[in-house]
């Protein structure tokens, strides 16, 4: 396979979370799926409960670069 950025959106399980935990220590696994499904609600629309996941990759419209980010919306 060959430059395959840009092939496809992931959508992980990962729960959505604003900032990255950088507290655990390097190469542990705290919560491999990511943070916890009641903080993955959107803060602008506290009556709406619909959780948000994680998605990874990006569509042939992206730079490569986006491909390596946590969330690249």
């Amino acid at each position: 396979l060959y430059d395959m950025a840009g092939n496809v959106w992931q959508w992980t399980a990962d729960w959505y979370q604003e900032h990255r935990r950088i507290e655990s220590p390097c190469c542990t696994m705290e919560n491999p799926r990511g943070g916890e499904r009641e903080a993955s609600f959107d803060p602008l629309t506290p009556d709406i409960k619909i959780p948000r996941r994680v998605t990874k990759g990006g569509s042939f419209l992206c730079a490569p670069s986006y491909c390596r980010r946590y969330r690249p919306a």
